[in-house]
């Protein structure tokens, strides 16, 4: 009796199924979705279905939320911005007589994209130098070329952008002169090289990697300038382009850790980033020499700051205003 039970309950068990018929789910993180679930147990005939439980992982959380009639869903709350892929849960089972249990567990094609709340905040506004340079016009006076506006000279402004065509024909005494227009870059380069010694580590560290673009890129966006995020991946440089919202939220999304600090870092086409995102290790004196080029460096860390920084170095633990790392950027 305890054998034929033992076959009808083994063959029984490996028709028990659970499946998901989404396949992607983006939600900002701290928010709680649910992702319907089939559970398929064969007719319940010879087994009974003890349990489906869901396997977390760092900055994930989940549970299984029975509906009724072979339908149950799946509650996801992130609470790190990233990606999460591979997620499982575990059936058990047992036979009708109680002698027999087994489980399974099931791995979904299913991709979670969390979103950084930097992109949902509306952006503080940015302090833009009068002799900051690029391609782009910036809005506002500046020592660009293009025009901006007439005003009236006044003693220690460059008499080069007097209009004299235009003095000429005044009826006062006032003499009218050029204002230049500021001009930022049309392209701002970021380089990543974060490393990560554990799983835990690697979704804190994904989770500020992906609100400190979501931050400098919303404020970048306003003025009409675009990021070059490039990072080493086993198979070369990993190079993503955003300049808007949406495409902000496809690169916040990517892992960008990685576990192999030895991966040569690539450089910028210009040869140095304009900001370059590293760990607290790499940004010690021993790992500055394997670091490409750079204007502006943002260590971020989970803990301490590192005992030393290198100058044009700022620390960001994902609460830091990182205006002023932007505007220093903007500026050049």
């Amino acid at each position: 009796m305890a054998a034929t039970t033992f076959v009808l309950f083994w063959f029984q068990f490996r028709r028990t199924d659970v499946s998901m018929k989404a396949e992607r789910l983006r939600v900002f993180k701290n928010e709680t979705s649910a992702v319907p679930l089939q559970v398929r147990a064969g007719g319940l005939r010879w087994l009974a279905l003890t349990s489906v439980t869901f396997e977390g992982r760092p900055g994930l959380e989940g549970g299984i939320n029975e509906i009724g009639s072979g339908s149950s869903e799946l509650v996801l709350r992130p609470s790190f911005a990233g990606r999460s892929e591979g997620l499982r849960v575990t059936l058990r089972a047992g036979d009708l007589l109680g002698l027999f249990t087994k489980q399974r567990t099931v791995t979904f094609k299913f991709v979670l994209e969390s979103l950084p709340l930097a992109l949902k905040r509306p952006p503080l506004p940015l302090v833009i130098s009068p002799l900051s340079f690029g391609e782009n016009p910036a809005g506002r006076s500046g020592s660009g070329q293009e025009l901006y506006a007439v005003s009236e000279y006044q003693p220690g402004l460059d008499p080069r952008d007097i209009m004299w065509k235009r003095a000429a024909g005044m009826t006062d005494e006032t003499i009218p002169i050029r204002v230049r227009e500021a001009n930022v870059r049309k392209v701002v380069s970021i380089g990543i090289k974060v490393g990560s010694r554990s799983e835990d580590e690697r979704a804190r560290r994904g989770d500020m990697i992906a609100e400190a673009i979501a931050q400098i890129g919303v404020q970048l966006f306003l003025i009409g300038t675009t990021l070059e995020i490039t990072s080493p991946s086993p198979d070369g440089a990993r190079r993503v382009l955003a300049s808007d919202l949406g495409e902000l939220a496809d690169a916040a999304s990517l892992a960008w850790t990685g576990d192999d600090l030895d991966l040569p870092m690539p450089s910028a086409a210009a040869g140095s980033f304009d900001l370059l995102i590293t760990g607290p290790e790499e940004s010690g004196i021993t790992g500055l020499a394997a670091l490409p080029r750079f204007r502006y460096m943002l260590v971020i860390t989970d803990g301490l700051p590192p005992p030393y920084l290198p100058r044009g170095a700022s620390v960001f633990t994902g609460l830091e205003d990182l205006t002023p790392v932007t505007s220093a950027v903007i500026a050049g």
